[in-house]
């Protein structure tokens, strides 16, 4: 004779944990699709201050980022990786050189510049 298994229950919590897993991804996600396509200057809203920076060969949007952040041009270096995925035409990319650069500017108007599509002398 088998012996009937008992249900097991799981714990009403559990469906809660992930709800609040599925909630906390969502929303993660949200602000960073709205910090990346945010059509707002990447660093500071008032008055542009003039910043130079020097592209070295070899460097990817990431390490970029990370320069601007150091040089005050954008607050977060992932999200200007993500910035030069969303905004780069197909094939272009940034240009090793030493750029003029306007704490104002917005994403767009910075990744033009460095991908050589705007002067760079400011």
């Amino acid at each position: 004779m088998r012996r009937k298994r008992k249900k097991e229950r799981h714990a009403p919590w559990r469906g809660l944990l992930w709800l609040g897993i599925v909630l906390l991804l969502g929303y993660g996600a949200y602000t960073y699709s709205y910090a990346v396509f945010a059509d707002q200057p990447a660093a500071s809203s008032s008055e542009g201050e003039k910043v130079t920076v020097q592209v070295s060969d070899g460097m990817d949007a990431f390490q970029v980022g990370k320069l601007l952040k150091k040089n005050g041009l954008v607050k977060n270096a992932f999200v200007f990786w993500g910035q030069s995925k969303a905004f780069l035409d197909q094939g272009a990319s940034i240009q090793p050189g030493v750029y003029v650069l306007d704490t104002s500017m917005d994403a767009e108007e910075i990744l033009e510049t460095l991908s050589g599509g705007e002067d760079s002398d400011g």
